[in-house]
């Protein structure tokens, strides 16, 4: 990953970027589509828990689509969704066709840094995964703080910058890549790191209030398609040790559900 991008940049650059990693993204293994598959799990049980009386809903970051399709399906709900990349879009266009036997039309292929939505126009907002790929982080806060309707609900999460559990786990394999000279595909993508103390002073200062916070997942580090006992255990250790009050904050994924004040 590469953070030497300029702040004074041309959004479209960005846009170029994550057109690149969308095509990528398609053909990603059945592993790693089994891990995302878990982290869109807790985020859909927390939407489900929060957002009972939220009908315009922003899924802000929408990537191939997992939430906007799950609350598609939800009763009187009207759901808008935004993403960076024109192919992205295409993708979660489809995925809502196929799963939902219906047409998105309520699809902008715009940046987060500025939304073209007008000011408190939705009641719930869903933004996953996207704040740490933001060249201006804080623009992406104040134009989802600016959107929101007061007393309007956020479910927010992004990588935690302290992952330790995950890091001490892969220190083996790590090793092992190195004897052999392993050389993965490395994505070339702004990617910015935060603490859940960092993140929950920023909401706080952006006019938000904290509902509910916790982090969680552990990554499997030899995560593959043909060592299923891998994925089992490394749930296992998921459950287990998050749940530890000295090591509850050091899961992969931080998540906030704010109420905007």
């Amino acid at each position: 990953m590469k953070n030497d991008f300029k702040l004074d940049y041309d959004w479209k650059e960005l846009k170029n970027i994550y057109e690149e990693r969308a095509l990528k993204i398609s053909k990603s293994t059945q592993s790693k589509q089994s891990r995302l598959s878990r982290k869109h799990e807790v985020i859909i049980k927390v939407i489900d828990k929060y957002f009972t009386d939220c009908s315009m809903i922003l899924d802000a970051g929408c990537g191939t689509g997992p939430y906007t399709a799950h609350l598609a399906k939800r009763q009187n709900n009207k759901v808008y969704a935004i993403d960076i990349s024109f192919e992205i879009i295409k993708q979660t266009k489809i995925r809502i066709k196929n799963e939902n036997n219906q047409d998105e039309s309520n699809m902008v292929n715009a940046n987060l840094e500025k939304l073209p939505f007008k000011n408190e126009a939705f009641e719930g907002i869903v933004c996953s995964q996207v704040i740490e790929h933001l060249l201006k982080d804080m623009d992406g806060f104040d134009e989802l703080q600016r959107v929101l309707k007061k007393d309007g609900l956020m479910v927010f999460s992004t990588d935690n910058k302290r992952n330790y559990i995950s890091r001490i786990l892969a220190i083996p394999v790590n090793i092992y890549k190195k004897i052999i000279k392993y050389k993965g595909e490395e994505w070339e993508y702004y990617h910015g790191e935060y603490n859940i103390e960092d993140l929950s002073e920023i909401l706080k200062q952006k006019g938000f209030s904290i509902k509910e916070e916790f982090t969680f997942r552990v990554a499997n580090p030899i995560s593959s398609k043909n060592v299923k006992i891998a994925d089992i255990l490394t749930e296992i250790v998921e459950k287990i040790l998050i749940k530890l009050p000295i090591i509850k904050n050091y899961g992969d994924i931080v998540v906030f559900v704010c109420k905007k004040n």
